[in-house]
């Protein structure tokens, strides 16, 4: 229940964070939400699961921007 929780919490995290840089904080956290389901099947390790999950989306979000940029 806890992972639940937490997996929320990086999904709102990571959209709050695209929506302040005015980008779709929907999308945004969507995707980060796929991502840790993604991850439920390769890793088995829930805490690091979501830690990387959000890395990702986080690394996703500035990839964005700096290609949006260009």
């Amino acid at each position: 229940m806890l992972e639940w929780v937490l997996v929320l919490a990086v999904c709102i995290g990571v959209g709050r964070m695209a929506s302040s840089e005015g980008l779709s904080g929907v999308l945004f956290g969507s995707l980060t939400f796929l991502i840790c389901l993604g991850l439920i099947v390769v890793m088995p390790f829930p805490f690091l699961r979501i830690l990387l999950a959000g890395a990702l989306g986080f690394v996703g979000l500035i990839v964005y921007r700096v290609a949006l940029n260009k």
